[in-house]
């Protein structure tokens, strides 16, 4: 299954197989110039409502990288089926964090969990 470790160079589950299984995954982010790891995104959790995760080295803030590839997740979430509203819990005080999700689409609702504000965004079907 997704969950087992996998032995190096042994071909690793897609994306669809961890989501079969209902488990978080993470796509590792590289730079293409020396494939030096940049960041992750992807989900806490899936299902009719998803949790969208994002974390980036400070070193490659303000270049819109998480922009994109938060968006380029949303778009295979978007595509599953069943999948209605993503959420993120982001930090208030990360205010670039605060922009991706916005630019993502993703509206405050009020709600605060463990110190970070619940942003969600509903799927038009």
């Amino acid at each position: 299954t997704a969950s087992q470790p996998h032995p190096a160079g042994a071909r690793r589950p897609s994306p669809e197989a961890y989501a079969a299984d209902g488990e978080r995954f993470r796509w590792a982010m590289l730079r293409s110039t020396d494939r030096a790891f940049v960041g992750a995104v992807g989900f806490n959790s899936l299902g009719a409502c998803s949790e969208l995760a994002y974390h980036m080295r400070p070193e490659f803030w303000g270049r819109g990288l998480m922009a994109e590839a938060a968006g380029a997740a949303l778009a295979w979430l978007q595509g599953r089926a069943g999948a209605e509203i993503v959420e993120a819990f982001v930090d208030p005080e990360n205010l670039a964090s605060v922009r991706v999700a916005e630019r993502l689409g993703l509206r405050m609702t009020g709600e605060v969990v463990d110190a970070a504000a619940r942003y969600t965004r509903v799927f038009s079907r």
